[in-house]
């Protein structure tokens, strides 16, 4: 018997109310109709809801399972379509969600969903298999964007445009787990954008417009292909800064055009305006490119060659100045420039109207310079689908920007829950393969996390991620001296059992674990890397000052050098000065934290 049903029994016990035996209760467990609907015969269908309920309300059991039966198992069974349940878009340890279709959908594909516990792989199915409302982005009912909900959109107008750009989904149909990932990596304003090497870096002292020929000064002179990076550093809250970068396009075969092709991404919401050399009106722009937020955003275009100004500023096209202190925040930007000759009409299927570095149903996407060269390749990515190897070859040709976790030198926070990542740009490094784990013995493309402050058990997972074979491996140790401690390949529990991977490992409070996510092939594509409690343990107890999961030697010494003083970090027993009284309670907990 479970702890809360024991709890209510024994209530039922000193208040005089009428029970069940479990006997009789049984007689109508399980019973025949919905938990969660009325109907006049006694019991339901879930023995276990059925159970729970009949020991509260003995008639649900000996009458009819009526509106307080219902009204019961709506607020503690975890059933589908029961509030009790959680978010379908959420992971829970509890099985089952609160939408009823919903949840009958995911369940069907993975039963684990509604038997053992709603986990990442259920949160990631419900994004996909069930249907949501249509929102409009800035509509303040359609709630948060860091946070999941049925309808589409959030309420931050420019976030929800950023991320339904990137995923047209989250605005046609609920607002899931991914949209909340996207939301994170393009609306963050603590975002770090990647600098490629060898980039032109502005010089320019803060307060100072050195670098805009308008104000003063002489533009950033760059070469083509090439980058340039920078800062927005003399924002006032009249007028803001502007980099003006200066480009060359050539003209290798005679017909008199380029094609111009910009990637912008800064730390903040920025844009970049296309100019001829010279030109400080922004109504005589060529051409636009807005970045949301250290997401790269690329323009495409043909030009008559010549020499060209790109004007950056930070903000929006439509909203370029962003008031603020003089020099308050620096925030970085970068640019890379390339051209191509002939100007040549771009295959059938390109520009498509999905991302290049997604995978989507539909032929091409939707930059036309990346989408042309990926199709002079491969021309079934613009006749029949832009499948994973489209994605790749995209990642490759079209100078997709390493992701900022790489390198295990430069590995991530990985958090409890779902987190989403892309090893696309990624490159292969690390140690081979540990034995007995995959046949790949040289991984492919990889990304890093680090996991630290936990003890007990716990498990990672990418399942279900359908863009490529993963494979996860946990280390100790350093990323000069890494110690392969657990790794997981192919998860006979997912859907996806031949790509996504799963594993266990224990946690220790002192130690930092690296979380390494790979392929096992030169393959890369896009997932949701899912860390989650199984048997969690508290890192700290009463006593355990240095938090190491223990009460030991350590903590003693702590203790006796401050004997006598006043504490209130290492009082015990409340009294405020450190006695033989704290002593007591500190042995009394000596060993392992319960």
């Amino acid at each position: 018997m479970n702890s809360s049903l024991l709890t209510k029994l024994l209530l039922a016990l000193i208040l005089g109310l009428p029970m069940l035996s479990p006997r009789a209760a049984g007689q109508s467990c399980p019973g025949f109709g919905d938990c969660l609907v009325y109907h006049a015969s006694p019991g339901c269908a879930s023995m276990g809801c059925c159970s729970e309920t009949c020991a509260t309300i003995p008639s649900c059991c000996s009458v009819s399972w009526d509106s307080a039966c219902v009204d019961y198992a709506l607020s503690n069974c975890e059933l589908c379509g029961s509030p009790a349940s959680g978010s379908c878009l959420v992971t829970h340890m509890t099985p089952s969600c609160d939408d009823a279709a919903c949840c009958g959908a995911v369940c069907s594909i993975d039963p684990f969903c509604c038997a053992v516990r709603w986990d990442a792989g259920c949160a990631f199915l419900a994004g996909f298999s069930c249907v949501g409302s249509p929102g409009t982005c800035g509509d303040p009912s359609s709630g948060p964007c860091n946070t999941t909900h049925p309808s589409g959109a959030c309420a931050d107008q420019d976030c929800c445009e950023a991320v339904c750009d990137a995923d047209p989904s989250c605005c046609s149909s609920s607002w899931d787990g991914l949209c909340v990932a996207h939301a994170a990596s393009l609306c963050d304003a603590s975002c770090v954008v990647a600098i490629p090497s060898g980039s032109t870096v502005e010089i320019e002292v803060c307060g100072l417009q050195q670098n805009d020929p308008c104000v003063a000064g002489s533009p950033l002179l760059l070469g083509v292909p090439g980058s340039a990076t920078g800062t927005f550093a003399n924002q006032t809250a009249t007028w803001a800064d502007s980099e003006v970068v200066r480009v060359e396009l050539a003209d290798t075969n005679g017909d008199g055009e380029a094609r111009l092709t910009i990637n912008l991404a800064s730390e903040g919401a920025s844009f970049a305006l296309v100019l001829p050399a010279g030109f400080c009106d922004s109504a005589a722009a060529i051409a636009i490119v807005e970045s949301p937020n250290c997401s790269f955003s690329q323009l495409s275009t043909c030009l008559p060659v010549g020499t060209y100004d790109i004007r950056i500023s930070p903000g929006t096209a439509t909203a370029p100045l962003i008031p603020g202190p003089e020099c308050a925040n620096d925030v970085h930007w970068v640019l890379t420039v390339q051209s191509s000759d002939p100007c040549q009409p771009p295959p059938v299927g390109c520009p498509g109207t999905d991302g290049c570095f997604a995978q989507h149903l539909s032929p091409g996407c939707s930059d036309v310079t990346c989408c042309s060269e990926v199709c002079s390749i491969d021309a079934l990515c613009c006749a029949i689908e832009w499948d994973m190897i489209c994605v790749t070859q995209a990642a490759v040709l079209c100078d997709l920007p390493p992701p900022t976790n790489d390198d295990c030198t430069s590995a991530l926070p990985l958090p409890l829950g779902s987190t989403a990542f892309s090893t696309l740009g990624a490159t292969a490094g690390g140690p081979s393969a540990p034995a007995n784990c995959t046949q790949s013995a040289n991984l492919g493309p990889d990304v890093w996390f680090s996991v630290s402050g936990l003890r007990g058990t716990y498990s990672l997972s990418t399942c279900p991620s359908h863009d490529f074979d993963s494979v996860i491996v946990v280390y100790e140790g350093t990323c000069l001296q890494p110690i392969d401690i657990a790794c997981g390949d192919d998860s006979p529990f997912c859907i996806a059992k031949a790509r996504s991977a799963e594993l266990e490992f224990v946690a220790q409070c002192s130690k930092t674990y690296l979380v390494r996510v790979a392929s096992t092939a030169a393959s890369s594509g896009n997932g949701v890397l899912t860390l989650t409690p199984v048997n969690a343990l508290p890192c700290s107890c009463s006593g355990d000052f240095d938090a190491s999961g223990a009460v030991d030697g350590s903590d003693l010494a702590s203790l006796l050098g401050s004997f006598g003083y006043p504490s209130t970090d290492l009082d015990l027993d409340g009294d405020g000065v450190i006695t033989g009284a704290d002593l007591s309670v500190l042995l009394a907990a000596w060993g392992n934290c319960p």
